[in-house]
């Protein structure tokens, strides 16, 4: 798992309400990483995880075997775009790190909102205004959002945001630099130091703790659905 990944987890599962029960979708599941997590974490819980990537699909299904959650999560191929669900089923969204890849990012708010139910809950996290890379590196078709089009996208879908905040700060960038450059200088030779710095370097990113008001290359939000 990237340090980055791990720094989002934590923010997700703490959002998270450890005694909630309902179906859950994970929009741009991967290969599953948090449709698996949620499900071994709540068995309350059940998850329809959802990308366009066969070969990420076949890893994630793959992975499910192994944990035998396969009743508890579902894997498919859908466009978040065009989701095979009709009427409001979930009672939760997980949207991570997609967002800035769909060019058309109005129809899938769109999307999402039509098949939450009534208060269900979305977690979105997506690069905020502040990621310094070309997004074309890593095949997003914009740069980042701030907290106020995010606001705007999805207000107009009944979904109000409650809480927001930004991560990989001053000391979450330490650790993104630290361990990106392990593993590229020294874990390949040394496999055994990735054990012992990744730890490390997950510690040093929660030291942003205590910057509550600095900005991050990350944002994400936690949001509910209105009733229209």
């Amino acid at each position: 798992m990237h340090i980055v990944s791990r720094i989002r987890a934590s923010i997700v599962f703490k959002w998270l309400n450890k005694n909630f029960k309902g179906l859950v979708l994970d929009c741009g599941c991967g290969s599953g990483l948090f449709a698996l997590t949620l499900a071994m974490k709540n068995r309350d819980v059940s998850v329809i995880a959802i990308d366009i990537s066969v070969s990420d699909i076949r890893k994630a299904k793959f992975y499910s075997d192994k944990l035998k959650l396969n009743e508890e999560v579902s894997f498919m191929i859908a466009d978040v775009t065009h989701l095979p669900f009709r009427g409001s089923v979930f009672d939760g969204v997980l949207f991570l790190e997609v967002l800035e890849h769909i060019q058309d990012d109005e129809k899938a708010v769109e999307e999402l909102g039509e098949v939450l139910k009534e208060n269900a809950f979305l977690i979105l996290s997506t690069p905020s205004e502040y990621f310094p890379y070309d997004p074309r590196l890593f095949e997003h078709v914009r740069k980042g959002y701030t907290i106020d089009q995010l606001k705007k996208l999805l207000s107009s879908n009944s979904i109000r945001i409650t809480d927001y905040g930004y991560y990989v700060k001053f000391f979450g960038k330490i650790a993104m630099r630290l361990t990106d450059t392990t593993i590229n200088r020294i874990v390949r030779e040394h496999m055994y130091l990735l054990g012992l710095i990744f730890p490390l370097a997950y510690l040093i990113s929660k030291l942003d703790f205590f910057l509550p008001h600095a900005k991050g290359l990350e944002l994400i939000v936690r949001a509910i659905k209105s009733c229209r």
